[in-house]
């Protein structure tokens, strides 16, 4: 089950910093989980330049993010500028978020743990993506 804002609250106010931890850490998935999803759908499309809904549920993040930095998306030369400029503005937005998330958990004292390899990892993968794309865009 995910925290509300009031278990943070709340978890804050009684001093209980191993709950608000937990409460924060929940909330902050939880939004990522929904802009991501969404994200995905949009990028999908704008990809394909298909007009009808394109569902990347089929595929994870990190999935998605392999297939950017791989030989065979640098193969593809399909992308429009509109395109990459759109995928570097969100990803760099993306890549602001997740560095926040990784300093929260150096802040909270997580740092080592499973979640931040996991998020340091997501951001190297969107630097590379980045990279990329910004390469693609001066072409």
């Amino acid at each position: 089950m995910s925290a509300t804002t009031n278990d943070l609250i709340n978890s804050i106010a009684t001093g209980n910093m191993a709950d608000a931890k937990n409460a924060f850490t929940s909330i902050m998935q939880s939004r990522i989980d929904d802009a991501l999803e969404g994200e995905k759908v949009r990028v999908g499309q704008s990809m394909t330049g298909m007009d009808e809904e394109f569902d990347l549920s089929d595929y994870s993040l990190e999935e998605l993010e392999d297939f950017m930095v791989s030989e065979d998306y640098e193969s593809i030369d399909e992308l429009s500028k509109k395109t990459l400029r759109s995928y570097v503005k969100k990803a760099r937005s993306d890549k602001s978020m997740r560095g926040s998330e990784e300093e929260s958990y150096r802040e909270f004292g997580g740092a080592g743990g499973p979640g931040h390899k996991a998020v340091k990892q997501q951001i190297a993968k969107r630097t590379a993506g980045l990279k990329q794309a910004s390469s693609n865009l001066r072409k």
